[in-house]
C-alpha cells in the first residue's frame, strides 16, 4: 500500500488506512516535502518563521509516523492529480542557464534557432547572440531585480532580450505588442521601468519621459529615431562572464505578466524562476518532446503557455525553435504556411486561430500541417468541437491547458478524444486542486465550487499588491506572506469520479436568471458551438428595457443562409439540453466580438454594446 493524499478532503491516508486529518497550511507542506523544497523557502511561501514552521513539520511528522519518508521517496499516490516531483535540486529550478542546458542535449554546431525569411543560428552561435545582449545589458547598468520592458510578439528581439535578461537576473515586464493603446498605458503605468523596448514609441512616449525607449522594427520593418540595432551595436566589450548564467535564486522574480483583462482591467503579476522553470518540466515529463521536436508559436509570449512553448520546452527537449515572421504574427493563413515550410511539429496556437485553422482546412491549396504532432491551446476557453475537428483534420492531438497567470497552475486535457477543460474536464499536474464552496467547504464530486491551487508554480504576487482580491487562504484567517499559499483563478469547477477538473465558467460571468437560476455561460456556449455553423459564441448577461437581466448570446457563424431560422435552432438546442432558463433571450449575429488581450471576446463590451441597441 502506498501513502495517499486526498487533497480535496484535506485528508492523508496512512498504509495502515488510518485518516489524518490536515489543513490548508499542511498540504502546501506535504507538497513541498514531496519536491525537496528547502524549509527557508517554504517558511517565505506560507508566511512563517522558520521555527514555527519547524514545529509545525514535527507535528505532522510525528502523525503520520513511518509514512512521512514515502512524501520525498515518491511513494504515494494522490487525488485530484499526481504527485509532484522534480528532476532537479531546488537550487537549479531557474531559467538562468537555459542556453546551458541546451549544451547538455545539442552540439554547439548544430541548428538550433531559425527566424522565419530569415537566418538560422547555431546553438553556439545563439549563445554569443545573448551573450551580446547581456554585455550592453551590463552596461547600461541593468543587474538583479532592476526591470526592462519589451514588446512580447515571439521575434528575434524579443527571444534574446528574454534569454539574456534572465541569464543575469533581470526582471522581463512582458508588453502585450497587440493590445489597445490604453491597456498597454496602463500596463506601463502599473510597471514602469528605466528601458523599454517597443515598436510603439507613440503611443508610450509621453509616460515614459525620463526612460530610455529603444524602437523594435514595426510589421512593416520600420523603426524609430533609437534603433534596437543601433542600440546593440554600441556594446563596447562581450566579457566572459557574459556567456556564464548568473546564480539566481529559484525564488528571485524572472517575468511580470498580466492578467487577460477579459473581466477587469489587465493586473500585472510576478512570476518567479521557480514557477517558468518548473511549468515547463512538468510539461515535459507529461508529454515527452524530444530533440527531434521543432516549436513554433506566434503568440505574444504575454502567456505562460506561450513562454515555455518559446523558451523552456526547446531547451529542456533538446530541441529546436522556430521564430515566425511579422505575416505569421497576424495571420493563421501565413501562420500555417510557415508550420509546413520549416517542419514544425510543436505549435502553440489560441482557440480562435486554431478555429480559423479547421475553416482553412477546406481551401484547394490548404497547408497540411503534416508535420505538426502536437497543438497546444491555451490563454481562452477551448470548445471540443473544434478540438475533435482540428484532430480529425490534421491527424494531430491537441492539450487544452489551464494555466492562469494568477495561479500559474497546470491542468491538462488531451483533445485526441475530444476532452478539454470544458468538456471532459482535464486531470492537474503536480499541482494541489481543492474545489470549495463560498463557505471554504469542500464540494462533492460532480458539484460546482470556486478552483483553488496551490503549486511551485504560482505567482509570487500582484504588482503593485491589489486591495479587494481573492487571494487570501481559504477557510480562514490563515498567515499569508507575500506569495499566496492558496490561490484562484475565479473560476468555477466541477470533478468526475476519475478527479478530472471541469472548467463550467468564471465567478465573475456567471449569470443570475429572472427565475433566481445560476447559468453558466461555458455551459451554453459548448451547445452552440455544437452546430456546424457556429464558429464562436459567447454568451453574459444583458438587460432589457425593464432592467431585467436576461441571458444574451453573439456569434459568429460559418455559413447562414436564414440567419432566424437559424437563431432559432440554436435557441431550441440549448432549451432542449439545458432547459429553458439557460436559453438566450437573443442571440446576435456578428461578423466579429470586440476582445481584450490574447484574443478573448469583451463580455463587457458585448453587454453594452446589446444593451445600448435597445434589445
Amino acid at each position: 500500500m502506498l501513502l495517499h493524499i486526498d487533497v480535496q478532503n484535506a485528508q492523508a491516508v496512512r498504509t495502515d488506512g488510518t485518516v489524518i486529518n490536515v489543513d490548508e497550511i499542511d498540504l502546501p507542506i506535504l507538497h513541498a516535502t514531496m519536491l525537496n523544497m528547502p524549509q527557508s523557502r517554504l517558511a517565505f511561501v506560507l508566511g512563517l518563521s522558520e521555527q514555527a514552521l519547524s514545529d509545525r513539520i514535527e507535528v505532522l511528522r510525528e502523525r503520520l509516523g513511518s509514512d512521512w519518508g514515502a512524501l520525498a521517496d515518491g511513494r504515494l499516490t494522490m487525488f485530484p492529480g499526481a504527485p509532484p516531483r522534480s528532476g532537479c535540486a531546488w537550487e537549479d529550478r531557474h531559467c538562468a542557464a537555459l542556453l546551458q542546458r541546451a549544451l547538455q542535449l545539442r552540439q554547439e554546431d548544430e541548428p538550433f534557432l531559425t527566424v522565419a525569411d530569415g537566418a538560422t543560428f547555431t546553438l553556439g552561435e545563439t549563445i554569443e547572440l545573448v551573450a551580446k545582449v547581456r554585455a550592453r545589458l551590463r552596461q547600461a547598468m541593468l543587474g538583479p531585480g532592476d526591470r526592462i520592458a519589451l514588446d512580447a510578439g515571439p521575434r528575434l528581439e524579443t527571444y534574446l532580450l528574454t534569454v539574456a535578461a534572465l541569464a543575469s537576473g533581470v526582471v522581463v515586464v512582458r508588453l502585450g505588442e497587440n493590445l489597445g493603446s490604453d491597456t498597454l498605458r496602463g500596463m506601463v503605468r502599473t510597471t514602469p521601468a528605466p528601458v523599454t523596448f517597443t515598436a510603439r514609441r507613440s503611443v508610450l512616449e509621453d509616460l515614459l519621459q525620463g526612460t530610455e525607449i529603444i524602437d523594435l522594427p514595426d510589421e512593416r520593418g520600420a523603426v524609430g529615431r533609437r534603433p534596437y540595432a543601433v542600440w546593440l551595436d554600441e556594446t563596447l566589450e562581450v566579457a566572459e562572464a557574459d556567456r556564464r548564467p548568473l546564480q539566481v535564486s529559484p525564488a528571485d522574480p524572472a517575468l511580470i505578466g498580466f492578467t487577460s483583462g477579459s473581466t477587469d482591467l489587465p493586473k500585472a503579476v510576478m512570476i518567479p524562476h521557480e514557477a517558468v522553470f518548473r511549468q515547463a518540466e512538468a510539461t515535459q515529463s507529461l508529454l515527452r518532446f524530444s530533440r527531434d521536436d521543432v516549436f513554433f508559436s506566434a503568440t505574444d509570449v504575454t502567456s505562460n503557455t506561450s513562454t515555455f512553448v518559446v523558451f523552456t520546452l526547446p531547451v529542456l527537449s533538446g530541441g529546436r525553435l522556430i521564430l515566425p515572421s511579422a505575416a505569421a504574427r497576424r495571420s493563421p493563413l501565413a501562420f500555417a504556411q510557415e508550420c509546413d515550410a520549416y517542419g514544425a511539429t510543436c505549435i502553440m496556437v489560441v482557440p480562435s486561430c486554431l478555429r480559423t485553422l479547421n475553416e482553412m482546412a477546406a481551401l484547394s491549396s490548404a497547408p497540411t500541417l503534416t508535420t505538426v504532432r502536437h497543438a497546444i491551446s491555451s490563454t481562452a476557453p477551448l470548445d471540443h468541437g473544434n478540438a475533435e475537428r482540428f484532430c480529425a483534420t490534421y491527424g494531430t492531438r491537441v492539450s487544452d491547458l489551464l494555466g492562469a497567470r494568477e495561479i500559474g497552475t497546470l491542468i491538462h486535457a488531451d483533445g485526441e478524444q475530444g476532452e478539454v477543460i470544458g468538456h471532459g474536464g482535464g486531470v492537474p499536474v503536480q499541482t494541489m486542486v481543492r474545489l470549495l464552496d463560498d463557505e471554504g467547504a469542500p464540494v462533492a464530486r460532480g458539484e460546482v465550487g470556486q478552483i483553488w491551487v496551490h503549486s511551485d508554480v504560482q505567482m509570487t504576487g500582484y504588482v503593485p499588491a491589489m486591495e479587494g482580491d481573492d487571494i487570501r487562504t481559504p477557510g480562514g484567517n490563515l498567515p499569508v506572506g507575500e506569495r499566496p499559499i492558496w490561490s484562484t483563478s475565479g473560476d468555477l469547477c466541477r470533478s468526475n469520479e476519475d478527479g478530472r477538473i471541469e472548467v463550467v465558467g468564471r465567478k465573475r460571468d456567471v449569470i443570475k436568471a429572472p427565475d433566481g437560476s445560476i447559468v453558466f455561460p461555458a455551459q451554453v456556449e459548448a451547445v452552440l458551438l455544437d452546430h456546424d455553423a457556429v464558429v464562436e459564441a459567447c454568451v453574459f448577461a444583458a438587460a432589457d428595457a425593464q432592467g431585467v437581466e436576461n441571458v444574451a448570446a453573439a456569434v459568429i457563424l460559418r455559413v447562414a443562409d436564414d440567419q432566424d431560422s437559424l437563431i432559432r435552432t440554436l435557441q431550441l438546442a440549448v432549451r432542449t439540453r439545458l432547459g429553458p432558463f439557460m436559453t438566450p433571450r437573443v442571440v446576435t449575429v456578428m461578423p466579429d466580438f470586440p476582445r481584450v488581450g490574447r484574443g478573448k471576446p469583451d463580455r463587457i463590451a458585448l453587454r453594452r454594446q446589446l444593451e445600448c441597441q435597445g434589445t
